[in-house]
């Protein structure tokens, strides 16, 4: 069993987390007291953005040494004025990025993208429609399994071009 905790943190910051992890990738002893120094800072005062991965959860995989780190985007959370859903469905799709302890995590050949109904129209206070928005968008990921935290990061880039990421710490049992 794992533990997660959820820190969700400023463009900027998350950003930044990614790219030290990434330098320090081969330094393993960097990145663990790095991992440690962003743990302490992290969970005493998180810095808030859009909550757009609104469920996690990392679980065992049936294969050896496997996780599968599962999430859900709220394309709705993503949603600005003049947005279609079909479109923003496809950016959504096309952007996510998983990214574990600084590494980035690519798509198996075979994955799953779990895309829910319902179609909501949004309308100004005059009537007119303004946009919409579909479903929610959901996937999991297999990553390697390890014997010590992790910081796993989810980003999305809006068809405005803005970068959203999710991060949450989990911890094993």
């Amino acid at each position: 069993m794992w533990l997660s905790f959820t820190l969700r943190f400023s463009i900027r910051f998350g950003l930044i987390i990614i790219a030290l992890l990434s330098l320090l990738g081969c330094q393993s002893q960097g990145v663990n007291s790095l991992r440690d120094m962003l743990t302490r800072r992290l969970t005493r005062a998180p810095i808030m953005t859009i909550p757009f991965v609104t469920e996690h959860e990392t679980r065992s995989s049936s294969l050896p040494n496997t996780l599968e780190v599962c999430f859900t985007v709220s394309p709705a959370t993503l949603w600005k004025l003049g947005n279609e859903a079909e479109e923003l469905q496809k950016q959504i799709l096309s952007t996510v990025l998983l990214v574990v302890d600084g590494n980035i995590i690519l798509p198996d050949n075979d994955q799953l993208f779990k895309v829910t109904l319902p179609l909501t129209i949004v309308y100004d206070e005059q009537g007119k429609r303004i946009g919409s928005y579909g479903g929610s968008v959901s996937t999991c990921y297999r990553v390697r399994k390890h014997t010590q935290s992790m910081i796993i990061s989810v980003s999305v880039t809006t068809i405005s071009g803005r970068i959203h990421t999710y991060s949450w710490l989990v911890l094993p049992e």
